[in-house]
């Protein structure tokens, strides 16, 4: 079922709209519909990377869905569309489209790559490096948010691994060097999923400062 952006009301699927001229569909996916993705696509924050062919498709992952486009979808092989029938949603959510993905995709906004946070920037680094993408992939390290803690450590080890980051000889508070070595040593300790978001967030800054000082 996809969402027509010009009538504002559900339709059936036009299997045959593949053009990236005009979007006029959307579809909308339980955000659980990312561990389907995740088989087939490195997800590099707003966009999915096809594993072997490299093909990149936007992608907008909300705090409670997922949205993609009608022609997106429609590039899908048809084992994939199979899988994701199950995650489809049929009511239109009350937010269609992250603030970002509206300034990228429908306004054009250059600046919103600079403008909406450090896993934005990282994901823009690593899509404009077939080296860092070939390592992410390599990993298993997908660029999102992780829900829990243990997701948080695993991610940001991988991390450590591919971007050979250091806190300890930098100007960072020692609390924040101590969470740090408490991730990648997997040491538990209980935070809220709002901590998980900002620490995570804080990571990817640590990753993109990285980057800069290699250039």
């Amino acid at each position: 079922m996809v969402y027509d952006l010009t009538t504002q009301k559900f339709r059936n699927l036009n299997k045959s709209n593949i053009s990236t001229d005009f979007i006029s569909g959307i579809i909308f996916l339980e955000k659980e519909a990312l561990e389907i993705l995740k088989e087939h696509f490195l997800i590099c924050g707003y966009v999915i990377i096809n594993k072997y062919s490299g093909v990149i498709f936007p992608i907008d992952i909300r705090e409670d869905g997922i949205t993609i486009f009608e022609n997106v979808y429609n590039c899908f092989c048809e084992d994939l569309k199979k899988q994701l029938e199950n995650f489809v949603l049929y009511t239109k959510p009350d937010l269609m489209f992250t603030k970002f993905f509206i300034e990228w995709q429908i306004e054009g906004k250059i600046e919103c790559f600079s403008n909406n946070g450090s896993l934005i920037r990282l994901s823009k680094m690593c899509v404009e490096s077939n080296k860092l993408i070939k390592l992410l992939i390599k990993s298993d390290c997908h660029l999102i948010c992780p829900e829990t803690y243990q997701e948080l450590c695993d991610t940001t080890k991988k991390l450590k691994n591919i971007f050979n980051f250091t806190v300890y000889d930098k100007d960072y508070k020692d609390s924040f060097k101590y969470i740090v070595d408490a991730l990648i040593n997997s040491y538990y300790i209980k935070f809220s999923k709002l901590e998980i978001e900002q620490i995570y967030y804080s990571i990817c800054k640590i990753c993109n400062n990285t980057l800069m000082e290699e250039k």
